[in-house]
């Protein structure tokens, strides 16, 4: 079950990166491109099993960046109702919420 909207999808992984550096800052664009590139196939297929042998972070990480990738090609509605039936939490990593709340990120108090 792929995730084409008519036929196959072809990604423009240039124009994609583009893309990215316009919703994003340098290094988090490198970061949801490499992702992207690597686990793009589970997106075009619709088989989100190999990231279920990922660790929590890297999971979160790939589903952020596929999730971008369904915006940029269309079909984000589809994505996270894939999404949803394989189970993922999408959820903020409990590790960078720590930080985030350490570093005083966002006015949340270290103790809510």
């Amino acid at each position: 079950m792929g995730l084409s909207r008519d036929g196959p999808i072809e990604v423009d992984w240039g124009e994609f990166k583009v893309w990215l550096s316009g919703v994003y800052g340098r290094k988090t664009t490198i970061d949801v491109f490499s992702y992207a590139r690597r686990f793009g196939f589970c997106l075009l297929t619709g088989d989100l099993r190999p990231l279920l042998g990922l660790s929590e972070s890297k999971r979160l990480h790939a589903l952020k960046a596929l999730s971008a990738l369904a915006k940029f090609i269309g079909v984000h509605e589809r994505f996270r109702g894939l999404v949803k039936n394989y189970g993922f939490k999408w959820g903020k990593c409990s590790d960078d919420l720590i930080i985030r709340r350490i570093a005083g990120k966002n006015g949340d108090d270290i103790l809510d």
